[in-house]
């Protein structure tokens, strides 16, 4: 239908006024607050609509009432490019005059300001007039104060200068106001401060999310007001349904502990929420001449699942846009680190970079979207979602997302992930794809599909270093009788090692029960001849396919010589134990083995005699 009389998930505007319902305790406390103290703090958890309510009530009624009230004000910000920081004293100070002057000043115009000297500038000219003599009263409105606490902050005496500004300007404006807004987890940081202000800042005004008689009142009203009212008991539905939350189960309780799939109702409904629910029903009921919105209409059109889901969404689809981080990434924060296996929310801690690995600028702006909040707790800030309404909507728009996009590495990956089937890991060419596209796409890869691909290319490259290890072997002369298969038997139990030049590899006298052979470099077999006279001699030298050490296969015996690299060299290494269950197999290896073993036996005596 036209004429949408709901927001959807943006804040209120003046021109929205007429739509605005739900706060009117609210809107009459906070003012009688306002026009009775000069400086008041005006707080509320995040996404209880603390803005919305300024724009929509508080303004216009106090401008009703005879205040002249600047544009509301904000102290965080990046400076302007046109503007060096050098000529700017307070940054804090600096962004209040840019909002407040409402860009009808030149950014350069307002270095070397104070609040003060603006704020009697331009309250004469707004009124006229001898600023003393005016009767509409200057009020300045502080929102999103919380940035003072959050930004700017190498700026180390900058907070303080600037509350020593407001306070300079209360006491050069008699008739001035400010007021104070901001999200309730800094309240606190505002203590040492207070001293300034009159009152030292009591006057204090805390505002809820929507409690039940406002929900309804908010959801009720505009449609009315539209010409399209919901049926009796309706609109008290939807705000059941709305303000669901789903605790963890205690430990022992049965599974239907609490209302709906153990569920209970909670006092409060997310402002937000409503919007965005409301807004898609009215935007997807057919237009028809004195319809009544029945609850058959909500689960046609206005499902709160699928109202939720968009929001969701959409708030992702803006933060990537905003921070350029990927929705893969995005998604699978929400999934893993906001939501438990029990379907629950789970909070994180905010770190100094990151929070729970995602870049502490990125959780910034999705709680500036309402999808996450802050809860200060157990001296740390923590983060989650909004409201447990949104874990349901949040896993199936995953889980859809995820199914659109699935792939074969992503299929195969899961499937592996599952089984642990090596036939399943990738190799070859489609390896050498898929981890390019893993290192073109990092935020894209989940980390199962990661673990896949890293077993898939250590499982490559010891098929590549089996490889190597077999076209070695079959050079070697005892080994070239034996089949492929005997060969790749032998060159799977062996292991590689490498030694630097000088490196005693054996020792004389020493024990072991492997037999190496040199790939690369080349070796030395040497003993003391002489121990009186400490005379070493040569037995023979070896190099590539040449082996040694061989009798320590067959006996337990000392080592007979020394063996030390002559250079840098590798060797292959075969043990006993897996050897003699391969010669179990295939003989030939022993008479192999044999065959060096006289060769060798008779150069150590030819060595011998000539002593």
């Amino acid at each position: 239908m036209e004429n949408n009389p709901y927001l959807g998930p943006r804040p209120y505007e003046r021109a929205d006024r007429q739509h605005f319902y739900g706060r009117s305790r609210e809107t009459r406390d906070l003012l009688a607050l306002i026009l009775s103290e000069r400086a008041v703090l005006f707080y509320a958890p995040s996404g209880a609509g603390k803005t919305s309510l300024l724009n929509a009530q508080i303004i216009p009624a106090l401008e009703n009432e005879g205040f002249n009230v600047f544009p509301t004000a904000r102290v965080g910000g990046d400076l302007p490019p046109t503007v060096e920081p050098a000529t700017v004293g307070n940054s804090f100070v600096f962004n209040t005059l840019m909002t407040l002057a409402g860009g009808e000043t030149p950014p350069e115009c307002l270095c070397g300001q104070t609040l003060s000297s603006f704020l009697l500038e331009h309250s004469e000219t707004n009124v006229g007039e001898d600023f003393f003599m005016s009767s509409r009263p200057p009020l300045v409105i502080f929102d999103q104060f919380e940035e003072i606490f959050t930004t700017h902050q190498e700026q180390g005496t900058a907070v303080r200068d600037f509350f020593q500004q407001v306070a300079a300007a209360l006491e050069a404006l008699p008739e001035l106001g400010v007021v104070f807004v901001l999200h309730e987890d800094h309240v606190a940081a505002l203590d040492p401060h207070t001293i300034l202000f009159p009152n030292r800042l009591r006057a204090r005004f805390r505002m809820e999310r929507l409690d039940v008689d406002g929900a309804r009142e908010a959801i009720r009203r505009p449609a009315e007001a539209a010409g399209c009212p919901f049926a009796p008991g309706v609109a008290e539905q939807l705000v059941d349904d709305l303000r669901q939350v789903k605790p963890q189960r205690p430990l022992g309780a049965a599974a239907s502990w609490g209302t709906a799939e153990g569920s209970f109702l909670g006092p409060y409904v997310e402002p937000v929420h409503l919007q965005v629910v409301c807004h898609r029903l009215w935007e997807s009921l057919p237009a028809q001449s004195g319809r009544v919105i029945q609850w058959e209409d909500i689960r046609r059109y206005g499902s709160l699942d699928r109202a939720l889901t968009e929001f969701y969404e959409g708030v992702l689809e803006q933060v990537q846009q905003e921070t350029q981080v990927s929705e893969r990434r995005l998604r699978r924060w929400f999934g893993e680190q906001l939501i438990t296996p029990l379907k629950t929310r789970s909070a994180v801690l905010h770190g100094p970079e990151e929070t729970a690995g995602l870049p502490n600028a990125v959780v910034k702006a999705l709680e500036r979207h309402h999808l996450i909040r802050a809860d200060i707790r157990a001296g740390g800030r923590w983060y989650e979602l909004v409201h447990d309404r949104l874990v349901d909507p949040i896993l199936q728009s995953n889980q859809e997302w995820d199914t659109v996009r699935q792939t074969p590495l992503r299929t195969a990956a899961r499937q592996w992930s599952e089984t642990r089937n090596s036939k399943l890991l990738y190799r070859d060419q489609a390896l050498e794809e898929a981890l390019a596209w893993a290192t073109a796409n990092p935020d894209d890869v989940e980390p199962y599909e990661q673990e896949f691909l890293e077993t898939a290319r250590r499982a490559e490259k010891g098929r590549a270093r089996l490889q190597e290890k077999l076209n070695f072997i079959r050079e070697v002369p005892i080994f070239q009788a034996m089949s492929a298969e005997e060969l790749r038997s032998l060159a799977s139990i062996s292991r590689a090692a490498t030694y630097p030049a000088g490196h005693r590899i054996l020792t004389q006298g020493g024990r072991g029960d492997t037999m190496y052979i040199v790939v690369r470099g080349q070796v030395v077999i040497q003993r003391q001849a002489n121990a009186d006279e400490g005379l070493i001699v040569t037995l023979a030298t070896f190099g590539p396919h040449e082996c040694f050490a061989e009798m320590s296969l067959f006996d337990n015996e000392p080592y007979s010589a020394d063996v030390v690299a002559v250079e840098p060299t590798e060797v292959l290494m075969i043990r006993r134990e897996p050897l003699v269950a391969l010669i179990k197999r295939h003989p030939e290896i022993a008479l192999g083995l044999f065959k060096v073993f006289s060769q060798r036996l008779r150069l150590a005596d030819d060595r011998l005699a000539q002593l």
